[in-house]
């Protein structure tokens, strides 16, 4: 498996499906969401140590931010 085949969704998602394209008011059907789930499923058990520092800057975000507001109120 090449890295750019990585990135694509899965074959049985129709490229129409991507959240992205879709026009506003429009919902993702029960198969393509389904698609997306199991494609992002196996991103995150490949790739652990992405998600674990994609969480670790989003919590160090949230911590600014409360110590920010907590500033602000003093």
């Amino acid at each position: 498996m090449t890295a750019n085949s990585e990135r694509q969704p899965p074959a049985a998602v129709d490229s129409n499906t991507d959240t992205q394209s879709m026009e506003e008011g429009e919902q993702m059907t029960e198969r393509a969401k389904e698609a997306r789930r199991a494609y992002r499923r196996e991103w995150n058990r490949k790739n652990k140590d992405k998600v674990k520092a994609a969480q670790a800057r989003y919590w160090e975000k949230k911590a600014a931010a409360a110590q920010d507001q907590e500033s602000a109120k003093a």
